[in-house]
């Protein structure tokens, strides 16, 4: 788990995305699966499991 110190430090050295996306590409992906989770109100790794799992189904079909 990335801690509050880190993410402040990777803020701090650059405010933008696309520094953070060339510099800390682990952190880039964390701030994408938080922004969906935030974005879609999702409030569990369970449901998020869910979903991906009904998409699969769907798109298997």
């Amino acid at each position: 788990m990335i801690t509050d110190k880190e993410i402040q430090r990777v803020i701090k050295k650059g405010s933008s995305l696309d520094w953070i996306k060339k510099h800390h590409p682990e952190h880039y992906k964390t701030l994408q699966l938080g922004a969906y989770l935030i974005k879609n109100n999702i409030n569990s790794l369970e449901e998020l499991e869910t979903l991906i799992n009904i998409k699969d189904k769907l798109l298997n079909k």
